[in-house]
């Protein structure tokens, strides 16, 4: 299942993994959305030792979807920054 994938810590202070060791894949879109659909966050980043590191210290408190996506797979999670 290349889905698989998961985000920590979960609520974040401002630092968010994302690790998806089956993703194997040239480049991936990580989108953040506000819950209004507003997208705040925009990156295309391929995996390092199956990991994403973002750092989210620009947002403010509150809740937001991620969405990832590439090739394989299109996804989204709710993450909490506090």
């Amino acid at each position: 299942n290349y889905a698989e994938f998961t985000i920590y810590p979960n609520p974040t202070k401002g630092l968010l993994t994302i690790k998806a060791p089956k993703l194997d894949v040239n480049s991936t879109i990580i989108n953040i959305f506000t819950l209004y659909g507003i997208k705040v966050y925009d990156v295309s980043k391929k995996p390092i030792n199956g990991e994403f590191n973002l750092d989210l210290n620009f947002l403010k408190d509150g809740v937001y979807i991620l969405r990832i996506s590439n090739t394989v797979i299109d996804e989204y999670m709710r993450i909490v920054k506090i």
